[in-house]
Order: structure tokens, then sequence, then C-alpha cells
């Protein structure tokens, strides 16, 4: 039998310990979603989509209408998707803490990475008995913007401009889940509209907040006509660090001043929110 040399051999040893590290991270890390290792989770495989969900647990049905929802995403954002996604709904928080390690906590319902292609759906969901649909078409929503933009300009939206990122994300998502629109126009007032908007994700009731991003774009669409908006959100998402200008050139006014005139019309009652079909 030939022997191996010793190139060979130090080879071999640094292929298994690759091997070693790199299994338990697609089977139980960070890697899972684009792994073809899940131990403990099924798959459904959709055209566009496939969900890992727990092996002993049932899927709600409403999960496979995902590849009707990605194209509906294309169409709401006027963008294509071209990635397929994996959706992961994690069966415990321990699971969605290996798989996203980086955020901590179980305030979160979901998370979808930069990259566009990997949704998780956190335990929360099922323990506040919340509509599966809004969000992961709130996620999904995340992933249409993300697969349009390299992932550094995706989380630097996310992060610096959650009015733009969110409000879509909700908007599209039908989302009820967070305050009602009635209790929006009752209690913004109060606490005022324009700092609702700009409180960000340090807000005291962030579920205010998000109902008043997603009417704040519905308030730009219909101020400034949809293939207008469409246009300015493109530009935001592949230069989010210019938006500001973006904003300014694309509507002609300053985001302050289309705030403050979003606020006279929340007082005024003259802005009326639309639904999506």
């Amino acid at each position: 039998m030939k022997r191996l040399s010793r190139r060979g051999f130090r080879v071999l040893m640094i292929a298994a310990s690759v091997c070693a590290v790199a299994t338990p991270l697609l089977a139980y890390g960070p890697l899972v979603a684009w792994s073809p290792l899940h131990p403990g989770y099924r798959e459904l495989s959709l055209v566009r989509a496939r969900i890992l969900y727990p092996s002993d647990r049932t899927l709600p049905e409403t999960y496979r209408h995902v590849d009707e929802w990605i194209a509906e995403g294309e169409t709401f954002h006027a963008l294509r998707v071209r990635k397929r996604i994996t959706i992961v709904v994690c069966r415990s928080w321990s699971d969605f803490h290996r798989f996203v390690p980086w955020i901590g906590g179980d305030a979160v319902a979901g998370v979808t990475l930069a990259t566009g292609d990997a949704i998780y759906i956190t335990p929360k969901v099922a323990e506040k008995r919340l509509d599966d649909r809004e969000f992961v078409r709130h996620e999904l929503s995340h992933a249409v913007l993300s697969q349009n933009t390299s992932p550094w300009r995706s989380y630097r939206a996310s992060q610096q401009y959650p009015w733009l990122h969110e409000g879509l994300a909700v908007w599209f998502g039908r989302q009820r889940a967070f305050v009602s629109q009635g209790e929006f126009f009752h209690r913004a007032p109060i606490v005022g509209v324009v700092k609702t908007l700009k409180d960000g994700y340090r807000a005291p009731d962030l579920r205010l907040t998000y109902i008043a991003w997603r009417d704040f774009l519905d308030y730009l669409d219909q101020l400034h006509g949809h293939d207008r908006f469409l246009a300015f959100l493109h530009a935001a998402n592949q230069t989010p660090a210019q938006i500001d200008a973006l904003f300014q050139s694309f509507f002609g006014v300053s985001w302050d001043e289309d705030a403050a005139g979003f606020e006279r019309a929340v007082l005024a009652g003259t802005f009326v929110p639309r639904e999506l079909p």
C-alpha cells in the first residue's frame, strides 16, 4: 500500500479539521439556511423558496403560499427576486440563537439576513399566536430589497433609515399585529407624529412607530405619485448613504418638510391610508 507523503498527510488533516468545524456550522449553526443538513427539521420545497420547520410539528398551511407572496413582493417593490429563499421556522429560542448568534433576547419575531436569501421566523410568532402570513410577508419585503443591493448597503439602510426599510415591510405585510389604525390616529398626535417618525428603534412603543412609518410611506406615495415613489425607493436602496439628498431630489422638498406635512394631514384627518389589494 502506498503511504501518504508528509504533505499529503497535512492536507488530509486540514481537510478533516475543516469538515469537523463546518459540519456543526452547517447543521446546527449560522450556515443552516444554506446547508443540506438540518437535523430535527423537515423541508417543504417550493419553486422559489424552501421552508425548514421542526420535524415534530405541523407546518402552518399558510407557508404553502410563499411563492405567491414572493411574486406579490416583486410587484409591490417593482424589483426582481433572483435567489431562492430559505425560511427557517425555528423550533426554539436556543435554535434561533445558534442560527443567528449576533441577535440576543426574545424581542424579534423574524429576521432576514442582508444576503436576502435567508429568513428566520422565531418562536415568538407561535408563542403570541401571531399571524404567520403577516410576519413572513414582512420579512419577504426585506429580502426583496436586500437581493437588489449589496449586503452592506442593505444592513446600513435597515439600521439608519428604518422608516423606509420597516415601513415598507409593515405595509407589504398588511400587518395588524401592532396598534390599529384608529389607535395610531388617537395616540400619535398626543406624542407627536413627527417625533414618532424620528424615534427609530429606541421608540417607547415600537408598535406605534411601525404604523407611523407605514402610513408615512403611504402618504408619500399618494402625495408624489407611485412612479416617483418607486424611483426614490430604488435609488435609496442602491445608495442609502445619500438618502436625504435623494429625498430632496425626487420629491422637491426635504424629509422634514414632508414629515411636517404628514403630521398636519393626520391632525386634520385628511390622510386616508390605503389597504393593499
